[in-house]
């Protein structure tokens, strides 16, 4: 079923992240960050706590900037963790409990019945949207995660952005090329909005702590800029890092914002 796939892919992004907050904390400065707002400015300082249970706060000047900014994201993660850990907890009861089907195997595109259902249930038609077939095929030893529409892709990320589209029956293609001039990009996702049938690029960009990749990257979006493809109207970026991942909730929210409207 669509749920338990999506739960399943969840639960994958959150065994990540609560891997990577516990490495984190246990490396981060000691002591605690405590922030103030006193006449206007906010000040930092650090708390720490000796072995007696007794606690002191020390001020942090401007120049201790880092050291603020590593306990500002230590405070973060300890309580993001718990929140964390008690989601996975609950996708885990629900992925105990539910009862396997097969009925997400009628609706995938290999599937004898899939032209037979796509009227009514209004399954994805990349073909009648306009949208060619034609893909990448560069470094296609790259494509290595399999989405729910039985394709591969380069990320588990970009598979939570397909299945997540393919669930809500949004039709899209993957790295379908763009070109401008004598350049032809390949965005990761080419979208028609289901309603108003509209064009939308969608670019996720999943190493933000490389910066190599970082320069190629962005080097992108002033060329989607030239041909009318505009962030905030019909360009979707997202990015992500090693200690900041995408997130189910920030897909679904962007999906919503964009094409359930």
């Amino acid at each position: 079923m669509f749920t338990t796939a999506i739960l399943e892919r969840q639960k994958e992004f959150l065994l990540r992240d609560i891997t990577s907050m516990e490495k984190y904390i246990s490396k981060a400065p000691e002591g605690l960050l405590k922030c103030y707002k006193i006449k206007g400015h906010i000040k930092w300082y650090i708390e720490q706590t000796d072995d007696s249970g007794n606690k002191t706060r020390k001020y942090l000047p401007k120049k201790e900037k880092q050291l603020a900014q590593e306990l500002a994201l230590k405070s973060y993660y300890l309580h993001a963790l718990p929140e964390k850990k008690n989601e996975l907890k609950n996708i885990n009861r629900y992925l105990k409990n539910a009862k396997p089907t097969k009925s997400d195997l009628f609706i995938q595109e290999s599937s004898n019945y899939y032209e037979l259902l796509k009227p009514s249930l209004n399954l994805p038609n990349m073909e009648s949207s306009g949208i060619e077939t034609e893909k990448n095929i560069n470094h296609p030893e790259n494509l290595i995660v399999k989405t729910r529409r039985g394709e591969y892709v380069r990320s588990k990320s970009e598979a939570f952005i397909a299945d997540t589209l393919f669930e809500l029956n949004i039709p899209y293609k993957y790295e379908y090329p763009f070109h401008v001039d004598d350049i032809t990009l390949f965005p990761d996702f080419t979208i028609i909005h289901p309603r108003t049938k509209e064009t939308y690029i969608w670019e996720h960009f999943g190493l933000m702590d490389n910066p190599s990749y970082v320069r190629n990257s962005l080097g992108k979006i002033p060329l989607f800029l030239s041909k009318d493809y505009m962030p905030g109207n019909n360009l979707i970026i997202t990015y992500e890092s090693k200690t900041m991942p995408l997130s189910f909730s920030h897909v679904r929210n962007i999906i919503s914002m964009y094409f359930e409207k």
